[in-house]
């Protein structure tokens, strides 16, 4: 199954978990949805050289100036993906960006050379959700990144996590940041179960246990190279699956 039909699913997830957010699916949302991604794929260079540009070096930045946690990163990855999300919503030098091109939190499972990584279920992330605050630190099955309107996947931790039990992982540089998609040959796959922008909050039992060190990063330090360009009738990177010269590029 295409990454896309299975984020597609892992959205339906969503919507039939949290009533909540039912009014954020317009009807016919599914259509629209893939749609959008597809109008995103078909321009999948400009995306590219966003996240080349832009959002990798963050996330590198991030990465490296991230303190080593006691539990260690497979325990840590729904935070790590959380905190990133916020930092990329809010740093200047991505800030804007996020507004036009928003990435999600995606929980699932990851794949290492035909290998489960760590044995994410969906039974496991339903297991999660219900269970919400009202469970031990240790009792967390899953795996958590970050999804582009691309399909790109930014994962943040499961690199470290693999090298840390020996593995040499040779699909990201020293710094661990993993930037995948399905069309590129890799030794990785992801299957998302289930999208939700609010899954740390709902599931972190100590809401003291957070990355130490999010509010010591000074985004002023990230270099980032802010000249990618949005072509006037390419896919608005806000989603609406409309030319950006229509959308969000109207006021520029």
């Amino acid at each position: 199954m295409l990454y896309l039909d299975r984020y597609l699913e892992a959205l339906q997830l969503l919507y039939e978990l949290r009533p909540e957010v039912r009014n954020h699916f317009p009807e016919g949302w599914e259509i629209q949805q893939r749609e959008c991604c597809l109008v995103w794929q078909s321009k999948r260079a400009v995306l590219s050289r966003m996240i080349d540009e832009q959002i990798k070096p963050l996330a590198e930045f991030y990465v490296e100036g991230r303190t080593q946690l006691a539990d260690g990163v497979a325990r840590a990855c729904h935070l790590v993906a959380d905190d990133f999300l916020r930092l990329y919503d809010s740093s200047p030098p991505t800030a804007e960006l996020a507004k036009r091109m928003p990435i999600n939190i995606t929980v699932g499972d990851v794949r290492y050379r035909n290998r489960s990584v760590f044995q994410v279920t969906r039974e496991s992330v339903l297991r999660a959700v219900q269970s919400g605050r009202d469970r031990p630190h240790e009792d967390l099955r899953v795996h958590v990144w970050l999804t582009a309107p691309d399909m790109t996947v930014i994962d943040l931790s499961v690199v470290d996590y693999l090298r840390s039990k020996g593995e040499s992982v040779t699909e990201s540089d020293s710094k661990g940041v993993l930037i995948w998609h399905e069309s590129t040959q890799s030794n990785f796959s992801f299957e998302p179960i289930l999208v939700w922008n609010d899954f740390c909050d709902h599931v972190e039992p100590d809401s003291e246990y957070r990355i130490p060190d999010f509010n010591a990063i000074d985004p002023q330090q990230v270099s980032v190279t802010s000249d990618t360009k949005i072509g006037r009738n390419d896919p608005c990177p806000c989603g609406s699956g409309r030319k950006y010269k229509k959308c969000c590029g109207a006021t520029d």
